[in-house]
């Protein structure tokens, strides 16, 4: 049994592989939907006859606290609405990778799921105002629909695999090792009165 999200990783369409760590401040949800197909049974003469399941579509839908608008641009394809710091939509969706890494309860081994090859859009963002008993975090969520990859034979993999050995299965994809700190969130040490980041809105 796994328990929590201990990191996630993103390959880019250049071939770089992102730890979203501290320097994102992490990933706070991962729902994976649609792993294997839905099973339809045929029915005849009065009896369920033959059940077999439809083709799976795995899909990841990512939260990350503080993704921000340049590395989620890289991942869904926009590109500089003028000579602005604003994004646009692309002409294309790139082909990218995503995964994530969970510890498992009681063993000495993380869960590994990847989908090496999959293309990722920002579907929709929920704002609301602060109050005045509580400040309201926006984070980035991100939707990875899977590709076949050839590599793996298939649309995602999963399985248990050695404590912090996430990269090094990963490398038996192609993926280059892990780049890390490349977020731009910096701890305030100015004081002990630290507020809260919200990450940005796009």
């Amino acid at each position: 049994m796994a328990e929590g999200i201990k990191t996630a990783y993103v390959k880019t369409p250049d071939g770089k592989v992102i730890e979203l760590d501290h320097s994102y401040l992490g990933v706070t949800k991962a729902d994976f939907k649609g792993m294997s197909g839905n099973l339809s049974n045929i029915v005849a003469s009065n009896e369920i006859q033959y059940t077999y399941a439809e083709p799976a579509k795995p899909t990841l839908t990512l939260t990350a606290v503080r993704a921000g608008s340049k590395l989620i641009a890289a991942l869904t394809g926009k590109k500089k609405a003028g000579n602005s710091n604003l994004y646009v939509d692309g002409d294309t969706l790139p082909l990218v990778g995503v995964a994530v890494v969970v510890p498992n309860i009681g063993r000495d081994s993380d869960h590994l799921y990847v989908m090496p090859k999959c293309r990722a859009s920002v579907q929709s963002v929920s704002l609301s105002t602060n109050t005045d008993s509580k400040r309201t975090m926006v984070y980035d969520q991100i939707t990875f629909n899977a590709n076949y990859d050839d590599e793996i034979g298939g649309l995602m993999a999963d399985g248990d695999i050695e404590t912090g050995s996430a990269a090094t299965e990963l490398q038996a994809f192609g993926w280059s090792a892990p780049q890390q700190d490349t977020g731009d969130f910096k701890d305030d040490t100015s004081g002990s009165s630290t507020k809260p980041v919200a990450s940005s809105t796009h």
